[in-house]
């Protein structure tokens, strides 16, 4: 189990579950959210994620036409989760929020058209200029253990993706 809170305590959280994907974004949204060049979430099922305390929310449209709901805590402020109409049943925690992300690291990076120049991506993963044509529900895993994943399949995407996240999900790394 994850946990993870706002810089205050007031809003907590607790997910049951290991993350879907983990992106950097770097669409200037989420650079205004951050206050710096990108933001990273792990995306996990909604379903998997117990949320404690009142986050307060702020809606966006977004250039596709979906709704964004971003969830931050309305006394310090600390954003905590992303939510998508385009991505229903999936919410994207702020990295940040978790009390341990050990052994998450960043599969893909996201919107580097709209990188800073001061802002530099990781040349070892995958990234894309706007958002990739897959989404959560595309991606199908099995488990055997907490950290090792043994089935990992991706449909409607390019052969690249799907070799690319069938090596993050059976080595835990990005490829190379």
């Amino acid at each position: 189990m994850r946990t993870g809170k706002c810089l205050c305590g007031m809003c907590s959280y607790e997910i049951d579950d290991e993350p879907i994907v983990i992106a950097v974004c770097h669409c200037t949204d989420c650079q205004r959210l951050s206050g710096t060049g990108h933001t990273t979430g792990a995306m996990f099922p909604e379903s998997s994620i117990r949320l404690f305390g009142q986050p307060a929310t702020y809606k966006i449209e977004s250039n596709a036409g979906n709704t964004v709901t971003r969830l931050f805590c309305g006394t310090c402020g600390s954003p905590l989760f992303g939510k998508n109409t385009g991505m229903p049943g999936f919410m994207t925690v702020a990295m940040g929020t978790l009390d341990t992300s050990d052994g998450m690291l960043p599969q893909v990076e996201i919107f580097t058209r709209n990188q800073r120049a001061w802002d530099h991506p990781n040349p070892a993963i995958e990234s894309y200029d706007t958002q990739p044509g897959w989404k959560p529900t595309d991606i199908t895993f099995s488990r055997t253990t907490r950290n090792h994943i043994t089935i990992c399949a991706i449909t409607n995407t390019s052969p690249s993706v799907a070799a690319f996240q069938l090596n993050v999900r059976s080595h835990g790394t990005p490829a190379a």
